[in-house]
């Protein structure tokens, strides 16, 4: 798989503990917006800066290849 693979890639990123709590309050990322894992960690931690230390639920994704 190269990166041309992964161009329209999202991923809706929520956490365990609000899950838990009943919302589904995320947001859905655009993988091609990010350069590494620690720009896409990063980016999913400022989402949900109100939680100390977020799980990370990754709930739903579209064009993600096998």
């Amino acid at each position: 798989m190269d990166a041309d693979d992964l161009q329209e890639a999202k991923v809706y990123v929520g956490t365990y503990k609000k899950y838990n709590e009943g919302s589904i309050f995320g947001k859905w990322l655009d993988l091609a917006d990010y350069t590494d894992k620690e720009e896409f960690l990063q980016d999913c931690a400022e989402l949900h800066e109100d939680e100390e230390d977020p799980e990370f639920m990754f709930q739903d994704w579209e064009y993600i290849p096998d």
